[in-house]
């Protein structure tokens, strides 16, 4: 009898946190690698002893430790693996790495940095097992699993159904191109091979966009960034995204779009318009478009284009 769907994650990073709904709107369960302390607490691993971990607990029950016999529910590993109860795992069980030599993803190339991240092959395995869940856009030649920059998407390809953005399951007759959304794109180049995406070498990955992202989860200090990517472009990029702290958040013009602010200098219009095209969802349409309304008409045709190619040509403006 085939499993139910059991992913371990490791340490809590961006990666990670993005990966989890993805495992939960799959149907799967989620847990976290662990070690005990020296009162018998669960402790979550860290970088350092991810792969040394001796059991898990279940995000649904964080207080109960699952030991080495429960090894053998797990299907996936993200980024941990257990130290001396390896036996205990299952053979067929999957690893979704690219850290170590032999993960899948070691040592690939930037130009494969979405296939080689460990998001992008939860994807894979979702897109391949029915499990994946994007704007199906035409259908695909490729293996089940497959991925593709067409020059304006990133795409998986699916099987089973896939789902139009906020709308009903689309069964697939045949593998079907389905969107991966661009937090997940950003995710995995920044994690793959951060200097390499700054330098526009991950197809599909704008230096723009990046530095957008790294601010947004939290790489806001210059020490950091110039220890990821070097110190001069380091302090490139946080000059750069700092202008962000001034601008309007997505939120604020979600619930104000009549009141919240209209930046004056140039760039920062730029970094809104490309800001709120990425965080479009179907229900921004109205709200966005009548804060798009609000900007100069070349900035507004730039939101109003970007959000509607991420949206898919369906939604229209009210």
């Amino acid at each position: 009898m085939k499993k139910n769907m059991l992913v371990v994650f490791g340490p809590a990073d961006p990666e990670q946190v993005a990966a989890e709904p993805l495992v939960v709107a799959a149907g799967g369960a989620v847990a976290y690698a662990c070690t005990l302390d020296a009162d018998g607490r669960c402790v979550r691993v860290h970088p350092g002893n991810a792969y040394e971990a001796t059991g898990y607990f279940l995000a649904s029950d964080p207080l109960a430790y699952h030991g080495w016999p429960a090894w053998e529910d797990v299907t996936h590993l993200f980024e941990c693996a257990p130290g001396d109860t390896s036996e205990y795992l299952a053979p067929d069980v999957i690893r979704l790495d690219h850290h170590r030599p032999g993960d899948a993803g070691y040592g690939r190339p930037p130009a494969e940095f979405l296939e080689a991240s460990s998001i992008g092959q939860l994807v894979s395995y979702l897109a391949a097992n029915g499990l994946w869940r994007g704007e199906p856009l035409s259908s695909s030649s490729h293996a089940p699993g497959s991925m593709n920059w067409d020059g304006s998407w990133w795409a998986v390809s699916a099987v089973g159904e896939l789902r139009h953005f906020g709308g009903d399951p689309c069964p697939l007759a045949r593998p079907t191109w389905g969107t991966i959304p661009a937090d997940i794109v950003m995710v995995a180049a920044a994690d793959h091979c951060l200097e390499a995406a700054y330098r526009g070498l991950c197809p599909g990955v704008s230096t723009d966009a990046l530095m957008m992202h790294l601010w947004n989860v939290g790489l806001r200090d210059l020490t950091t960034l110039a220890a990821a990517i070097g110190k001069p472009t380091g302090a490139e990029t946080y000059a750069f995204a700092a202008r962000l702290a001034v601008l309007p958040t997505p939120d604020q013009v979600r619930m104000d779009p009549t009141g919240a602010p209209v930046p004056v200098d140039e760039s920062a219009l730029y970094l809104v318009a490309l800001m709120l095209a990425m965080a479009a969802t179907p229900q921004d349409v109205g709200p966005f478009c009548t804060y798009m309304a609000r900007l100069p008409v070349i900035y507004g045709a730039l939101l109003g284009r970007d959000m509607f190619r991420r949206l898919s040509t369906q939604y229209m403006c009210p």
